[in-house]
C-alpha cells in the first residue's frame, strides 16, 4: 500500500512538472505601439495613423501569455488617442466613421500562435510566424490573421503583429475626405515590450 501510495506521489510530482508554467506580460506596464495605414483612391494617398495616449497613459491594455509553445491574449485599444496629423481629418474619422463615443475601445483576441522550441526557454528571435484572431472595432468582430515576430533576451520579449482588416466588414462606411476615399483594407501594426513575468 504504502510503496503504490508513493509511485502515485511520484507520478503525479513528475506530471506537474512537465506542465509548461505561462509567462505573462501586462499590457498596461509595457511599452507598446499602435500603428495603421490606409492607402487612398484614385489619388493614392497613404494615410497613417499612430496611437498618441496622453501623458504616461499606454496605448493598450490587457495580457499577452506564452505556455510552452503557445503564445495567447487579449488587448484593447483606445481609438480616441489615434493621430493621424490632420486635426479635422481626426475628427472625421473618430466622430463620423468609428464613433468612438459609442464605441470607445478596439479589442482584439489572440487564438493562436505557434512559438520555436528556443523560444519557449529562453533567449531567441523568430519572424514571420503564423498567428489568428479576432480582431473587433464599431461593435463588429472579425477574424484576422498574420505575421509576427517574437524576441526574448534577458527577462523580457518584445512582439510585433501585422495584420490586415476591411473597412466595411466592421460595418463603417468607407471614409472620404477633401475628394479622396480610403480603400476598404487597412493594414495595422503593433508592438509590444515588456518583461516576462
Amino acid at each position: 500500500m504504502r510503496f503504490t501510495l508513493l509511485i502515485s506521489l511520484y507520478a503525479g510530482l513528475a506530471f506537474a512538472a512537465e506542465i509548461p508554467a505561462s509567462r505573462n506580460i501586462d499590457l498596461g506596464k509595457s511599452s507598446s505601439k499602435v500603428e495603421f495605414l490606409a492607402v487612398g483612391k484614385p489619388s493614392m494617398l497613404n494615410i497613417r495613423g499612430t496611437a498618441k495616449p496622453e501623458g504616461d497613459a499606454k496605448p493598450l491594455e490587457g495580457n499577452l501569455s506564452l505556455k510552452g509553445d503557445t503564445v495567447s491574449g487579449s488587448a484593447k485599444f483606445a481609438l480616441d488617442t489615434l493621430d493621424t496629423g490632420i486635426g479635422m481629418r481626426n475628427r472625421h474619422m473618430k466622430e463620423k466613421y468609428l464613433e468612438t463615443a459609442k464605441f470607445p475601445k478596439a479589442e482584439f483576441a489572440l487564438t493562436e500562435m505557434k512559438v520555436p522550441a528556443d523560444l519557449q526557454k529562453g533567449n531567441g528571435s523568430a519572424k514571420d510566424l503564423p498567428f489568428t484572431g479576432t480582431l473587433t472595432i464599431h461593435g463588429v468582430a472579425q477574424p484576422v490573421k498574420g505575421l509576427a515576430k517574437m524576441e526574448r533576451k534577458e527577462g523580457k520579449a518584445n512582439f510585433s503583429f501585422d495584420f490586415g482588416t476591411k473597412i466595411p466588414a466592421h460595418k463603417i462606411e468607407l471614409p472620404s475626405f477633401m475628394g479622396v476615399t480610403l480603400h476598404e483594407d487597412v493594414k495595422i501594426t503593433v508592438e509590444v515590450e515588456g518583461p516576462l513575468t
